[in-house]
């Protein structure tokens, strides 16, 4: 989503959305919008990694193809050396 921050005239600041014309936060102190913004990336960041945990802990052949184990890991690190 494509964001602007705007400088009120009472010298509060603003998140201006782009794609919906709009303000998603107004009134709010230089603190305020980036923690807003901090905890919004966390919680796509969160649920990416959930994800990520998740199709680990399946069993499933393609999974063979695109993760490795310790095991492979601790390997390539051997091979680096």
């Amino acid at each position: 989503m494509a964001r602007q921050i705007v400088e009120q005239p009472n010298g509060k600041y603003a998140l201006w959305s782009t794609i919906i014309d709009d303000f998603l936060i107004t009134n709010a102190t230089e603190k305020e919008i980036v923690a807003a913004v901090a905890k919004e990336a966390f919680e796509d960041k969160k649920d990416t990694y959930s994800q990520i945990f998740d199709y680990i802990k399946t069993d499933n052949e393609k999974k063979q193809h695109y993760v490795k184990d310790y095991k492979e890991c601790m390997a390539i690190k051997q091979d680096k050396k």
